[in-house]
């Protein structure tokens, strides 16, 4: 019983292992096609934002970049009505309409470059991405996105004065 319970163990534990190593692989090939690592937000900043932006069941919130949606998971708890994740990786695209099927939730994932996503219906857009890729993401948001649209970026857009701004990032407004 005892040998039988050790060889589970051993196992589980070599499983482990190889999803942690195919895991590992598959994050250096992605980072080879589009230069980004894979970071998720770190939730500490959720509960600062969400007092800065006003969020209601009409607010369409787009996440580019959205990795497994932590942000749009945040949102959809406080009651934003249309939320919508753009991730390119198709691991974590998956991952993210896995855990919103088995959440219940109304979070949509779509598999797509954000730079050919249409942003005209945003209200809200959500950016944790690394600081070389924001002007020209900026550019594309300026061009694409109504007047009066919020990007929330932890971080900052160089030369762009934030309409507000939080521990760890800044509110950009539209006008």
């Amino acid at each position: 019983m005892l040998k039988t319970t050790l060889n589970l163990s051993i196992f589980l534990l070599l499983l482990f292992d190889i999803f942690l190593l195919l895991y590992f692989l598959y994050s250096v090939v992605v980072y080879f096609f589009i230069r980004v690592a894979y970071v998720a937000t770190p939730k500490k900043y959720f509960p600062e934002i969400f007092k800065l932006v006003e969020i209601n069941s009409q607010t369409v919130i787009y996440d580019l970049g959205a990795g497994l949606g932590n942000f749009l998971f945040a949102a959809e708890k406080r009651g934003a009505g249309h939320l919508v994740g753009i991730e390119i990786s198709p691991l974590h695209c998956w991952l993210g309409r896995l855990k919103a099927w088995l959440k219940k939730s109304k979070v949509k994932f779509i598999r797509q470059n954000f730079f050919a996503t249409d942003l005209a219906s945003a209200d809200i857009i959500y950016l944790f991405l690394t600081p070389k890729i924001l002007p020209r993401l900026w550019f594309k948001i300026k061009k694409e996105a109504k007047p009066g649209v919020q990007l929330i970026v932890l971080g900052e857009i160089k030369n762009q004065r934030p309409w507000r701004s939080f521990h760890g990032g800044n509110i950009y407004q539209l006008t």
